[in-house]
């Protein structure tokens, strides 16, 4: 429930700022992917300052804003964030059962295919 909360906060603040940047450089295509590009370094540095699920909700901020921005108005924004905040706070987490064993991760598979 916790990591669902954190991916919806991520989600919104990255959807809003994807809209102030589009708003901002309307007509100046290299300052949009400037400022994009600084929003997501500065994302990712909070990210690696903050610990679990903040830090998390950092990056997917950070995610979220490239995702919305990559068409350069903006317009899938407002059809995006909705979809996401809905698939955050219905779909359980289910990472760790997914190869069986708590805590197995993907690379624990590939391992183990490739001895």
């Amino acid at each position: 429930m916790r990591k669902g909360w954190f991916r919806m906060v991520g989600t919104v603040v990255g959807a809003a700022a994807a809209v102030v940047l589009t708003a901002c450089f309307v007509q100046d295509r290299l300052g949009f992917l400037v400022a994009l590009a600084l929003w997501g370094a500065a994302s990712c540095l909070v990210a690696t300052q903050l610990r679990n699920f903040a830090g998390y909700a950092a990056a997917l901020a950070g995610i979220t804003a490239a995702v919305i921005a990559s068409d350069e108005l903006g317009a899938i924004g407002g059809a995006k964030s909705p979809e996401d905040l809905s698939a955050h706070s219905c779909w359980p987490d289910r990472s760790n059962r997914k190869f069986g064993r708590p805590g197995a991760t993907s690379s624990d598979a590939s391992l183990r295919s490739i001895q």
